[in-house]
């Protein structure tokens, strides 16, 4: 391990989740972004993130010191004072000689208890569990060390490799220049994305009536029908089915593959299906809280429309998107916090 780091940050452990996405992302925008930061990611156990996090910054696992090898063999023997104590030393030299700021995730909290007194600031971020939810030994932690809170919703991993990363602020209105270029839609225009790809969906017959409820509604507006990619016979039959109900023009057809969090940061309101599960319902609420439309199960075409007008600008539900999910917005007021502002 270096002797030195700019930064620490400490996370419970890298198997896939909201708080490791979050470290995750933000280690690697860092790397981009601020190459002069050496940044050290201490975990107090692995998973699969592990590789990510190693390839752009110094990972230390508590897991896989010497002392965490002794006390799997004390806890093997049933002897659990001796392996608490060898998982303390184990901390304590990782930790103990810390004089650098500090993340700290909400689950890791604990782990301040052998942090070096002299680190400073230290700063908590609790994007997967809330504070309050938080264990009591993690709570203990967080609030005898803190200094301030990253509050925001959590960074999200973007897809693809370096090639593919967006490390610039303002993706909105870049990829409403790209809607604009290649689909005829107005960078101005009310943007709806109507979620077709996914299992918790709209059918089809859905999409088309709450399609022409908006567009009879809500003046210029555009709706985009994400699908999954079809062959050519499918998605000619529907456009044939949007030229039929005379909404060709206003509502586009598109297949975003790997770009659905472009194009969800990119929309005035998100309508997906009633049944909420995983994929793009999940995605949408990381990205667009407050504009994501989930319809009842027996809710007409009319009152979908209406509860996504809601949402567009000059609504009465209408709120300020917060992009702080995108780390090169949130990632500079996190080091604001850490003082390792530019």
């Amino acid at each position: 391990m270096s002797p030195a780091a700019d930064l620490v940050v400490l996370v419970r452990g890298l198997a896939p989740s909201v708080e490791a996405d979050d470290v995750v992302e933000l280690v690697t925008w860092l790397r981009s972004a601020r190459p002069d930061l050496a940044v050290r990611v201490v975990a107090t156990e692995g998973g699969a993130l592990a590789p990510e996090v190693a390839a752009v910054a110094e990972l230390a696992r508590l897991d896989a010191t010497p002392e965490a090898r002794a006390g799997r063999l004390a806890q093997r023997s049933h002897l659990a004072v001796p392996a608490r104590a060898a998982r303390s030393r184990g901390l304590r030299r990782l930790l103990g000689a810390v004089a650098a700021p500090v993340l700290v995730t909400g689950p890791a909290g604990r782990s301040l208890n052998w942090l070096d007194p002299a680190a400073r600031p230290v700063v908590g971020r609790a994007v997967g569990t809330a504070r309050e939810a938080l264990d009591p030994a993690d709570r203990a932690g967080l609030d005898d060390r803190v200094t301030a809170w990253a509050d925001g919703p959590a960074l999200l991993r973007q897809p693809g490799g370096a090639a593919e990363r967006d490390d610039e602020p303002g993706v909105r209105a870049r990829q409403r220049e790209v809607l604009a270029r290649d689909l005829g839609v107005a960078v101005e225009a009310p943007l709806v994305v109507v979620a077709g790809a996914e299992d918790e969906a709209l059918p089809p017959d859905a999409v088309l009536g709450t399609a022409w409820q908006l567009v009879e509604r809500t003046p210029g507006v555009q709706v985009l029908w994400a699908t999954a990619p079809l062959a050519p016979p499918a998605a000619a039959q529907v456009d044939r089915h949007l030229a039929d109900a005379g909404l060709a023009g206003a509502v586009h057809r598109i297949e975003p593959g790997t770009d659905w969090w472009r194009l969800l940061a990119a929309a005035d309101a998100v309508v997906t299906g009633p049944r909420a599960g995983a994929g793009v319902s999940e995605l949408a609420e990381r990205i667009a809280p407050g504009r994501v439309v989930r319809p009842a199960l027996e809710a007409s075409a009319a009152e979908t429309a209406s509860a996504a007008a809601a949402v567009l600008p000059g609504g009465a539900a209408w709120t300020e998107p917060d992009d702080r999910w995108h780390a090169p917005v949130g990632g500079p007021r996190i080091l604001e916090l850490l003082g390792l502002a530019d």
